[in-house]
């Protein structure tokens, strides 16, 4: 599993998909990214926690997302 070993200092869901920032600072999402708001610069389903590259080296401190039914 991708995440395996790694501490997760903080997460986010949305209404269909997840994100999680690691104690490294990276920041990994899957989930549905119909809209790409997962980040991947894609909108295919993403069923494995996947590394959003262009977010490393950003000292990204919190993550958050929408949850919306509309």
């Amino acid at each position: 599993m991708a995440l395996s070993g790694i501490f997760v200092e903080d997460i986010a869901a949305g209404a269909e998909h997840t994100l999680a920032l690691t104690s490294m600072g990276d920041v990994w999402g899957w989930g549905v990214n119909s809209e790409g708001q997962i980040g991947l610069g894609h909108t295919l389903l993403v069923k494995e926690p996947q590394l959003i590259s262009h977010l490393s080296n950003k000292q990204i401190k919190q993550v958050s997302s929408k949850f919306s039914l509309s």
